[in-house]
């Protein structure tokens, strides 16, 4: 099941009273990533088991390669973006990984 694709996992945690435009950047975000080949998948949602009572939402994408994935990091759009998430949240957390082993259905 190994393959070239990496997967990148965001943890968002908004600031108090900031997670409908938190919420608004993500819907901005999967618009500006839906048309771009490299990434193959861009899901947000909202954490449901919390154990802080929190609200927090995870940001799961996708993408071809590690190249393409970096190459993006660096372009314009990427980096005004996550200075707008930066002011909205109090931890904003980044994990990458490649598959091993799975299935996908």
């Amino acid at each position: 099941m190994a393959t070239e694709s990496v997967q990148m996992l965001v943890l968002l945690a908004p600031k108090p009273g900031k997670i409908d435009e938190l919420i608004a950047l993500c819907e901005e975000g999967a618009e500006h990533h839906k048309p771009l080949s490299a990434c193959t998948k861009w899901l947000c949602s909202r954490e449901i088991n919390s154990q802080k009572g929190e609200e927090s939402l995870i940001l799961v994408q996708e993408w071809a390669s590690l190249e393409a994935l970096i190459d993006h990091s660096k372009w314009e759009y990427s980096v005004n973006m996550r200075e707008r998430i930066v002011e909205l949240t109090t931890s904003f957390e980044f994990k990458m990984s490649k598959v091993f082993v799975g299935f996908s259905k």
